[in-house]
């Protein structure tokens, strides 16, 4: 068994949870929400791509290094220096100045270290060994300014399955510090604890600060969640949407780790033809081209079956997430609207054809192997190659 014991220290899925982030840039804190946030990174009115890359590496170091809030500061300074960072909220002042590095750390170090807590808690192995979870307040620090309902929450005990958990799992607003620790039907028989029945309270949100009312663990594992994190970033301004768009290619090893053996199970038919797989994001000129309401790609498993009877490869789809990231070219068909992904392999072109099917999705319709002569203009409108 995995060892779950209470890390001080940066930990394997905390640091993973971070890595999958990508870059987005924003002008309120409010431009990405809830769940989103588990899926994109920000720091509000940061929109320029240089300054969220060292914006995100000072964070990743406090992560990684176990950094302390001095230590960030002390960064976060020097980029504002060099990249001329100027007008975001807080820079009037050295109160506003720490209470906004505060914030930034603060956040995105604990929500880290939550949703990696919140993925060691679900392994098969500790979910058979200690499937109920008690809530902590301030098992994490203790709070300046403790919230009575947060207090009124210590101690509660619910089963791990209990949707209770969707919107109370720490962290519940800024700054808190509250925590979940897991318990055998030992423990709470030992401890003499009462397992709260799931339909108390289920719904009641009320002590959590807007915009926390949900699970960042749960969330990164979500393809809802990522679908609507899609959704929100294909309605930016094209300059924001095109950086959140090309960070995600650089991330997608990350971001899309868990496709390789979901493909792998819709080759050998193992899996429901209907299941639909989320294996990229969209490139920049293709999110142009189609005006497609969300950015994510998916394939459903029949889809992948058909493209191999058509001659794709099977090591290409088992790696379709990385060849989504860099594609020889890029076309629109202009018969069908419909864009093309093209990669010349060996003496033929393999082509992925990607529409827009509705329900704020994009996915890959079909594809072949032909000629490897370049796709016949006018029809198809060469829009450039990968990023």
């Amino acid at each position: 068994m995995p060892d779950f014991r209470f890390a001080a220290r940066p930990f394997d899925e905390q640091v993973r949870f971070f890595a999958a982030k990508v870059n987005v840039p924003t002008a309120r804190y409010d431009d990405l929400w809830r769940e989103d946030h588990a899926h994109g990174f920000m720091v509000a009115g940061a929109t320029r791509a240089a300054l969220l890359d060292d914006l995100r590496d000072a964070v990743h170091r406090a992560i990684t290094d176990g950094e302390t809030l001095t230590q960030f500061r002390s960064r976060f300074d020097d980029i504002v220096r060099a990249r001329g960072w100027t007008g975001w909220t807080g820079e009037e002042s050295a109160a506003g100045r720490s209470w906004r590095t505060r914030v930034i750390y603060d956040t995105n170090v604990r929500q880290s270290y939550n949703a990696g807590r919140f993925a060691q808690l679900m392994h098969p192995d500790m979910i058979a060994a200690r499937p109920y979870w008690q809530y902590r307040h301030n098992d994490i620090g203790i709070s300046r300014t403790p919230r009575p309902m947060h207090q009124a929450w210590h101690g509660l005990v619910r089963h791990y399955s209990d949707v209770w958990w969707r919107t109370h799992f720490p962290q519940n607003g800024w700054g808190c510090k509250c925590g979940t620790r897991a318990l055998s039907a030992a423990d709470v028989e030992r401890l003499g604890l009462r397992v709260m029945d799931p339909a108390q309270g289920s719904v009641d949100t009320r002590g959590i600060d807007p915009g926390f009312e949900y699970s960042p663990g749960e969330a990164a594992r979500s393809q809802a969640a990522a679908h609507a994190f899609g959704e929100r970033v294909a309605a930016m301004p094209a300059s924001w949407r095109d950086t959140a768009l090309r960070d995600a290619q650089r991330q997608a090893g990350d971001l899309f780790a868990d496709a390789a053996p979901q493909i792998g199970r819709a080759i050998d038919a193992t899996t429901s033809p209907a299941r639909t797989i989320s294996v990229g994001m969209l490139q920049p000129a293709a999110a142009e081209a189609l005006g497609a309401a969300s950015t994510l790609v998916d394939v459903r498993a029949d889809v992948v079956q058909q493209l191999l009877r058509d001659g794709v490869p099977d090591a290409f789809l088992r790696d379709i997430a990385t060849w989504l990231t860099r594609p020889s070219a890029i076309y629109r068909d202009t018969a069908t609207g419909v864009v093309v992904y093209a990669w010349p392999i060996g003496e033929q072109l393999l082509q992925l054809r990607l529409a827009d099917v509705g329900g704020s999705a994009v996915a890959i319709v079909d594809g072949s192997m032909g000629s490897a002569d370049a796709l016949p203009a006018p029809r198809y409108e060469r829009l450039g190659s990968g990023t």
